[in-house]
């Protein structure tokens, strides 16, 4: 799963399970809260180059 903005605030919402996370920003924060898995199959990337990116599972 991936997202990615140049000038906003992407944030990705998967169900819960374990993320290999790849979440960056140039100017902004990031917020991760979804479970870890290095190793996991799954896979979710986001970045900004000016936003805050999220990335949280889903309720």
């Amino acid at each position: 799963m991936d997202t990615g903005s140049d000038d906003g605030n992407p944030a990705i919402v998967p169900p819960r399970a374990g993320y290999r996370v790849e979440a960056t920003s140039r100017d902004g924060g990031v917020q991760v809260s979804v479970p870890r898995d290095p190793a996991g199959a799954r896979r979710v990337a986001a970045g900004s180059a000016d936003g805050k990116v999220t990335v949280r599972t889903a309720n």
